[in-house]
């Protein structure tokens, strides 16, 4: 491949995860000149990514007015945004990759000449298409989970039929600033006559979701630090007006003797390279640090929307504020496990969630460490997430089975299972009588109506929120994603994901009877009936 272009009109955090896949594409093809694709709101953030030849803007302003505006119809809007892109239009482009998966992305994706389209486009019928099965699993899996049980990196990757890197540089480094930040953090490593003192980046920027920690907990972690021999705390801003205030409230509280470094994007780099941990919560601070394998342990509001981390890579740390009170001691804690230090605990038993990322074969997940557990949740994350990696074709994690039936009280695994089986078991009666009606349409156009409604009812499981939902909207996807013009290529297709969902639903049965260690008993739950099929 030669040229590569890497749509991306999403959030800032879309942007900055989207070097994991630039920097994977850039190592499987040294040679190609890869072009990214974003808005000019985010050309500070998109400079500091590694690995791209050419960048191209868009106003944000431009996308409103065009395709928000009751004077255009949807052509002629479509028409006038092709004219602002320009070259790219008449480029032949080797791949396409829509990295954020939205529909301006999925509009451009179509009007562009490519040999390869990856992730979702509109097609040429006016419907939005994916491009592959873990494309699928991005649009109708991914978006009904609250907390993703495989991250977006990975997921993006596996689209472009790429692993997951996580030692590649991703983010460049500006050599100006990283001079000066080098021999700054030099002699701050020094003030406490202890040059192997770990330096902990406390950021004031406010999550995403507008999450920041009280006041009171930024002193307590600083307090315990500052008092350290082994940390030296160093606050960082980025500009604006509300993290000056809380800058100097925390030096008035410690006597104006911290150290505060007010960042550009160009030189947050630099300085992040520099440091040991960083704490903040889920922000551009943050994810830039996951992405150049900072250390990084990641505050997040418990009653958030999303439960899903920012970060991905191996050995950081998720703390879910619960109990605001108990969060200093979380955090001292969770830097003692990471570097072997003995900061003091107020609290030993916290309610708060803490989660350490750790990796295996099929890339990194969390695992609860610390605070209040909901068994049924964690049970849950684990085995979805082994499940789709094993229907996308990856062999069984067996070991995480072992791991889970030794390690979980029985009745709490019990529980699991009952509830799972129930799942199955109505599921798999309303697709098997959604293939027999399939089959009398085959015979009679007067059944279409009864396996339509058939088919709806077991749509209508992917609206809930449960390891069965998953898969049927997996199937879903599918049917979606059908082209077949031709009513009998249609109900053929259809027919052949049916049998593929009974086929997935089967591997799942095969998973509870592996957490059950009783084959006789799950057996029943699709072999008796699949015989009628």
């Amino acid at each position: 491949m030669n040229k590569i272009l890497i749509l991306n009109f999403g959030t800032t955090h879309d942007l900055i995860s989207s070097s994991h896949l630039i920097s994977a594409v850039k190592k499987d093809h040294p040679t190609a000149m890869i072009e990214l694709l974003t808005l000019r709101s985010q050309k500070e953030i998109a400079q500091i990514l590694d690995n791209i030849s050419n960048y191209h803007y868009i106003d944000s302003d431009s996308i409103n007015t065009i395709f928000q505006s009751p004077l255009y119809s949807d052509a002629f809007a479509i028409n006038q945004f092709m004219n602002i892109l320009g070259p790219l239009v008449n480029t032949d482009w080797d791949l396409v990759v829509n990295n954020s998966n939205d529909n301006i992305s999925s509009y451009i994706m179509s009007a562009l000449k490519t040999n390869q389209l990856a992730g979702s486009y509109i097609a040429n019928d006016g419907v939005a298409r994916c491009s592959d099965k873990w494309s699928i699993y991005q649009n109708y899996v991914a978006t009904g989970l609250s907390r993703q049980t495989i991250n977006k990196p990975t997921i993006r990757n596996h689209i472009v039929n790429l692993p997951y890197y996580s030692e590649l540089n991703k983010i460049k480094l500006n050599s100006d600033y990283t001079t000066v930040a080098n021999q700054n953090f030099a002699r701050i490593r020094k003030m406490k006559n202890n040059t192997g003192i770990f330096i902990v980046g406390i950021s004031l920027e406010a999550g995403y979701d507008g999450y920041m920690m009280e006041l009171d907990t930024y002193s307590d972690i600083i307090e315990a630090l500052e008092e350290s021999n082994d940390y030296k705390a160093v606050l960082l801003l980025n500009g604006k007006e509300y993290q000056k205030e809380f800058a100097n409230k925390l030096n008035k509280t410690f006597n104006n003797k911290l150290i505060s470094i007010n960042l550009e994007t160009v030189a947050l780099p630099s300085v992040i390279s520099n440091l040991d941990i960083i704490i903040s919560a889920s922000n551009d601070q943050l994810t830039i640090s996951d992405t150049m394998n900072t250390r990084c342990l990641e505050i997040r509001d418990c009653g958030g929307n999303s439960a899903t981390p920012s970060i991905v890579n191996a050995n950081n740390f998720v703390l879910y504020a619960k109990d605001e009170t108990n969060i200093a001691s979380d955090a001292l804690l969770a830097l003692n496990e990471e570097f072997g230090t003995e900061l003091p605990i107020n609290v030993l038993n916290s309610c708060n969630p803490v989660y350490r990322s750790v990796s295996d074969e099929l890339g990194n997940f969390f695992t609860q460490i610390r605070g209040d557990l909901n068994i049924q949740k964690e049970l849950r994350y684990h085995v979805e997430r082994s499940y789709f990696f094993e229907i996308f074709g990856y062999p069984r994690n067996n070991e995480l089975f072992e791991h889970i039936k030794n390690n979980t009280e029985p009745e709490y695994l019990q529980d699991f299972i009952i509830n799972l089986k129930n799942e199955l078991t109505n599921t798999v009666k309303l697709l098997l009588a959604t293939v027999r009606s399939l089959k009398s349409v085959r015979n009679s156009e007067s059944s279409l109506n009864s396996f339509i409604s058939y088919l709806d009812n077991l749509m209508a499981i992917g609206k809930e929120n449960t390891i069965v939902s998953s898969i049927v909207r997996n199937f879903e996807g599918k049917l979606e994603n059908i082209e077949a013009i031709d009513a009998n290529e249609n109900i053929r297709q259809i027919e052949s994901y049916l049998f593929e969902l009974k086929s997935d639903m089967q591997i799942l049965t095969n998973i509870m009877e592996e957490l059950t260690n009783n084959k006789s008993t799950e057996q029943a739950t699709l072999s008796t009936d699949s015989k009628s099929i």
